[in-house]
């Protein structure tokens, strides 16, 4: 398999752990404040990921010593996504998060255009149109659905293009380290810096009052960030960046489906779906925006 496929293969993985994201962060919500949350996420992909590498006796973990500048940023930039993320997903639902965070992959495809000098052809020219028009149709139709639903829609819709933003510079940061050491041991760096940074504003106590469903969520929670930033470094090294932004950008789907079938229980800690035909239409245009984008052909 061409490292470019297996590339590819990594960010799809990433795609559908981050597909069922932000219905578990919204339950989350419910018993833990967004700052704990993001902590713990950190926390735990750090502690498992040292004691992977320090068991098998993995000379990654050398970087602790001396972290390269560049992934020290990186990681404070992914911190704040996670938080804004977090503090966005309070004003509004999973859909409407997930869907204005594609902003980021977007960028990134911009990124590694003109900046990095990756290639593209005119195929994929058309497959980034089809997913920005898909993208700016899906949010026109939440805006005005959801608007009458979240009073606060509008500084929620803020705080996630904050997060958007934040991401861009850590998949930029990581893109280019990724040259010159191996994913995880970046990983190392990336999950250590937000723990670091959050420590002093966690509420520890509210761990102790978590029934069985909240703590199941929880540790998910940790396991989907160790894993889905596991894969999108790997992902990152072996495929180009605009590809990989593209295939992220298909995780709502997964996130509209799921909310649509969890809609029919009306959970009220999920918030109300507001998605029209229009909203799945753009759905549509980011999916074979995306075939576009990455179908070479022969």
């Amino acid at each position: 398999m061409k490292k470019e496929n297996l590339g590819l293969i990594y960010a799809g993985f990433t795609s559908i752990l981050w597909g069922f994201l932000a219905v578990f962060l919204k339950f989350s919500l419910v018993d833990l404040d967004s700052i704990t949350i993001v902590w713990f996420r950190f926390s735990f992909a750090f502690v498992v990921l040292f004691s992977i590498l320090y068991f098998k006796k993995n000379s990654s973990i050398s970087i602790l010593k001396k972290p390269p500048i560049l992934i020290i940023f990186a990681g404070i930039a992914l911190g704040f996504n996670y938080l804004f993320f977090m503090l966005g997903l309070n004003y509004t639902n999973p859909t409407i998060t997930n869907i204005v965070i594609q902003i980021g992959p977007v960028l990134l495809a911009g990124v590694g255009i003109y900046i990095y000098k990756e290639k593209v052809s005119l195929k994929q020219v058309f497959g980034f149109i089809f997913v920005i028009f898909g993208f700016i149709l899906f949010l026109y139709d939440q805006v005005n659905n959801a608007s009458f639903i979240y009073k606060d829609l509008n500084l929620g819709l803020v705080l996630i293009i904050i997060a958007a933003v934040s991401w861009v510079l850590y998949a930029s940061f990581q893109k280019r380290l990724s040259k010159d050491y191996e994913p995880q041991q970046l990983n190392l760096i990336i999950y250590l810096i937000p723990m670091i940074m959050f420590a002093p504003f966690a509420n520890f106590g509210s761990f102790l009052n978590l029934n069985q469903s909240s703590t199941l969520v929880l540790l998910f929670l940790g396991v989907n960030t160790l894993l889905a930033y596991g894969f999108i470094g790997e992902a990152l090294k072996y495929a180009p960046a605009n590809k990989v932004s593209v295939i992220i950008t298909l995780n709502p789907i997964i996130t509209i489906t799921t909310m649509a079938i969890l809609d029919k229980f009306n959970y009220v800690w999920l918030g109300k779906e507001a998605t029209s035909l229009f909203g799945y239409i753009g759905a549509i245009l980011v999916i074979l925006g995306a075939i576009l984008a990455i179908y070479k052909g022969k």
